[in-house]
């Protein structure tokens, strides 16, 4: 058809007699004819293959059709495929592949089917775009679907029986003394672990121990040093004394006095027959804080810096050993508890860890 096409037009032109052939010779000369030839294009051809003609239910199959046209020309292929009985599982673009002016374009479409007998796999239009468009079919294909698990003469294999095993005991032998050992062990982790527990509850060790008119000292400077009152916070200062006082007749008299009201702190010291003239200097101190902790009163700044020289007489006259005090009153209630009392400029609220002793 193209050997037609390129040779009927030149011996048209070429003419059947010689006299023509000298009239046309020299307008047309044989380059120009040529060219004309190769300016001809070939029409695009379409190929498929299929990797297998026969499948079992489920298995997969690749279809792969490729188009070859002019370099030129672009291949369009379709949104959506119409496969009869089988189903689409994927779609692989392959790279083109140039040869001189041809190009081959490939698809590989990834099929299967879920029914049984021969079913065929109908074929679907492609269209090449150039010069000139083109529709391109590809051919339809027969494949045979098998069932699985069937013999070789064509029937479904029956359903094999239970399996038979020999138990063989003594196997689980080592595994059973190996559970074992790592239940005895895991058992003698835990019990070590809870003797060093209750071992570091009793001992407590003496470099962390400090009697409660050291710590009420401490407490007190560390306070004086906060500067609360130059900061205008009066109320957190009477907290704060009063908190380091109940702490020291706490670690002193074994008496709660933290979470105690003032008349029962009293009441307490008493109890522990402390005596009088130390129970009014205790009341009047505890007393003066409550005022201003639960009353609003806002005393003047001498009576404020007072409280901690105050507190200080206190802890002087009520200490244990001294000569001079009340040692020998409470004496039951005398203790040590461990130095945990901090005092935060920001909000002045002690905190503590206690440790009763004797109490």
């Amino acid at each position: 058809m193209l050997l037609g096409s390129v040779v009927m037009p030149l011996l048209v032109l070429l003419g059947a007699g010689s006299g023509e052939r000298e009239a046309v010779s020299p307008s047309l000369p044989a380059t120009t004819l040529l060219a004309v030839a190769a300016a001809q294009e070939l029409p695009p051809t379409i190929r498929t293959e299929l990797d297998t003609f026969e499948i079992n239910v489920g298995d997969p199959v690749a279809l792969t059709v490729t188009i070859e046209h002019d370099a030129g020309s672009r291949v369009v292929w379709p949104d959506s495929l119409d496969l009869g009985s089988f189903e689409l599982l994927d779609v692989i673009m392959l790279e083109p592949v140039q040869q001189d002016d041809r190009v081959s374009s490939a698809v590989r479409l990834i099929v299967t089917a879920f029914e049984l007998g021969d079913l065929e796999l109908p074929g679907f239009d492609a269209v090449v775009v150039g010069l000139d468009t083109a529709a391109l079919s590809t051919d339809a294909w027969r494949v045979t679907v098998a069932s699985v698990g069937r013999d070789e003469s064509g029937d479904i294999r029956d359903i094999k029986g239970p399996l038979d095993m020999s138990r063989n005991w003594l196997l689980l032998v080592p595994w059973m003394l190996a559970l074992i050992a790592v239940i005895a062990f895991g058992y003698w982790i835990y019990k070590r672990r809870q003797i060093a527990q209750k071992s570091a509850e009793q001992v407590l060790p003496t470099s962390t121990i400090k009697p409660p008119h050291e710590i009420a000292y401490a407490a007190l400077d560390r306070l004086a040093e906060s500067d609360l009152l130059g900061k205008g916070k009066i109320k957190e200062f009477y907290i704060a004394v009063s908190d380091i006082i109940r702490r020291y007749i706490e670690g002193r008299y074994s008496v709660d006095a933290l979470e105690m009201a003032t008349h029962e702190v009293l009441h307490g010291l008493e109890g522990v027959g402390l005596a009088f003239d130390t129970r009014i200097t205790f009341e009047r101190f505890l007393g003066d804080c409550d005022l201003v902790k639960f009353a609003k009163v806002r005393p003047a700044l001498a009576a404020c810096q007072e409280m901690i020289p105050r507190a200080r007489r206190i802890v002087d006259d009520t200490k244990v050993g001294d000569g001079g005090g009340e040692e020998g009153e409470g004496g039951e209630g005398d203790g040590e508890f461990r130095e945990g009392i901090v005092v935060s400029a920001a909000s002045a609220a002690p905190s503590r860890v206690r440790e009763e002793g004797g109490g």
